[in-house]
This record gives C-alpha cells, sequence and structure tokens, in this order.
C-alpha cells in the first residue's frame, strides 16, 4: 500500500505532470515530423484561429450560465457578471497550474462564502459533470449515426467495435446508477446524499430543458472551436467526424496525468483523425493550435485576478 500510495503521489506532483507533457510531445515531435508540425502551426490560417478562440469564450460565457442555473437550483444564488467573472478566472488557474481541477476547486472556495464550501463544491462538480455528460452524449448520437448511414470514416480493425462498446458500458453504468438512485437514493448515507443533490440539481423540466440546451450549445462550440483549428491547418472534417471524433480527442485532456491535456490530446488527435483522413501532421497541429486557443481564450480572466 505504501509503495502505491508513492507512485500515485508521484504521478500527482506538478512537475510529473509537466514532464508526462513534454515527454509525449517530445515522442511526437521525434516519431512524426516536428518541423512539418512546426510549419503547419506557423501557417495556421488566423481567420480559423480567431473563430477557435471566439467559440472557446462563447463556451465559457455559457458555462458560467450553466453555472448559474445548477448552483440556483441547490440554493445558491449569485448574479451573471459574478459567474463570468469565476468562470474566466477558474480557467487561467486550470491552464496555469498543474492539475485539471485546481480553478474548479478555487471557483467552489470562492463561491461558498455565503453558502459554506460544501454546497458550492457540489454545485461546481455537478455543472463540470453536466458538461463531460453533454459531451457523451454528442459521441453517442454521431455514433450512432454513422451506424444508420454511409461516412466517410475510415476505421482500422476493431477500433469502431471497440468505441461501440466503450459507448455501451457507459450507458449500461448510467443504467446502474439509475437503478440505484430508485432502490437507495432516500436512505442515509454520502451516496443517499450525492443522489439528493443530483436530484435537487437537475430535479425539475425546466433546469433540465435549461440543461439540454446549454449542453448542447457549451459542446457544439468545444468542439466546433477544434474543427475550426482543424480548418486552420488545411484539414477538413466532416460533421459526423466532429460530432465522433472530437469528443474523443477531447476525453483524453481528462486523464490527470498532464498539465490541461497536453500531450496526451495531441496523442489521441494523432490517433483518432487520421480515421477522417485527417494527416497525422494536421492532426497534431490542429491540436496544438486548439491548446494555443484555449490558452487565449481565458486571457479576460487576468484581469479578475486579485478581485473578490
Amino acid at each position: 500500500m505504501n509503495v502505491m500510495a508513492s507512485v500515485k503521489g508521484v504521478f500527482a506532483a506538478p512537475w510529473m505532470k509537466i514532464a508526462v507533457a513534454v515527454a509525449i510531445l517530445a515522442l511526437l515531435w521525434r516519431n512524426t515530423d516536428g518541423v512539418a508540425i512546426s510549419r503547419a502551426v506557423a501557417q495556421a490560417d488566423l481567420g480559423w484561429l480567431t473563430f477557435a478562440v471566439v467559440l472557446l469564450i462563447a463556451q465559457t460565457l455559457l458555462s458560467a450560465v450553466r453555472w448559474q442555473v445548477t448552483a440556483a437550483a441547490l440554493g445558491q444564488v449569485f448574479p451573471y457578471p459574478y459567474a463570468v467573472r469565476e468562470y474566466f478566472l477558474s480557467q487561467v488557474i486550470n491552464q496555469a497550474v498543474p492539475g485539471a481541477v485546481v480553478g474548479d476547486a478555487t471557483r467552489a472556495v470562492r463561491a461558498g462564502h455565503q453558502t459554506g464550501l460544501g454546497l458550492s463544491g457540489v454545485a461546481v462538480a455537478l455543472e463540470r459533470l453536466a458538461g463531460q455528460i453533454a459531451m457523451f452524449f454528442t459521441l453517442a448520437i454521431g455514433f450512432g449515426l454513422s451506424l444508420l448511414i454511409d461516412t466517410p470514416l475510415i476505421w482500422p480493425s476493431g477500433t469502431r467495435a471497440l468505441v461501440g462498446l466503450i459507448i455501451c458500458a457507459i450507458f449500461a453504468g448510467l443504467m446502474v446508477w439509475v437503478a440505484l438512485t430508485y432502490r437507495y437514493g432516500a436512505g442515509q448515507g454520502r451516496f443517499a446524499s450525492v443522489v439528493q443533490s443530483v436530484r435537487q440539481a437537475f430535479g425539475t423540466q425546466q433546469v433540465i430543458r435549461a440543461q439540454v440546451a446549454l449542453g448542447g450549445m457549451i459542446t457544439l462550440c468545444n468542439i466546433g472551436a477544434f474543427a475550426a483549428c482543424v480548418a486552420a491547418v488545411g484539414g477538413v472534417l466532416p460533421m459526423l467526424a466532429v460530432l465522433i471524433l472530437v469528443p474523443l480527442v477531447l476525453f483524453a485532456m481528462l486523464v490527470p496525468l498532464t498539465i490541461s491535456g497536453w500531450g496526451l490530446r495531441e496523442g489521441a488527435a494523432a490517433a483518432v483523425l487520421p480515421i477522417a483522413g485527417i494527416s497525422v501532421i494536421e492532426a497534431i497541429a490542429a491540436s496544438i493550435l486548439f491548446g494555443v486557443a484555449i490558452l487565449i481564450a481565458a486571457i479576460p480572466g487576468l484581469f479578475t485576478i486579485g478581485k473578490s
């Protein structure tokens, strides 16, 4: 147990996350064509890159609304300008500090001065969970459509079946969760408390409609920004590829091994986007541009530092 804890501690260390990101990027640079990648990034179309930044800023503005809606359902009310300011600040922290949730934790702490850290933490966690669920359903819908209509996607042997199995497994997990909430959600204990918070946050038709609409718009902004970065390096992603492949790339950023998903995102792009006919060079360059666009879109958060 001590050995496992030590290993976990090493990989959780900030310096280790940076080292892993640098190592992955170095491997991609060496094993592909680093010069061609840098040339593609340097010659990227600034119009498409600007469009990606605009979409990512719009995503933040909409995410602030989603946080406001989620928190209000739990009993925590704050004005929209406050939500926007704190959301931008959290994104600056997430980009600057190794650890994908440091900014969100800071947002919860800063928002908890009125209602307490427990409630504000739950609101932030459920808001982020809603975002991942929306991204997953986008992937699932796109994959389902790809089974019904002809697509230009060329799946490597077994890859399509693997993606389908993963989607089915996640759906099965969601169904198990629903069953457990009906069976044990009304009792006492930590699980019952979590269930009650989820029901409170998403329990009315009005809130559900708002979450679905916001989740859809935020997801489209996110995957649309990545597609714009692909276009910036000369690639073209079909609509189904945007719905299926881009979420697969972005989900790689959730693995907490690097800072802000750098390296993992580029590796996933190199592995996945060729299914849609995008070259490995274009895939890596587009992913790097997406990371740059995220950094640029977070700049407004710099002006919120020091404000409370």
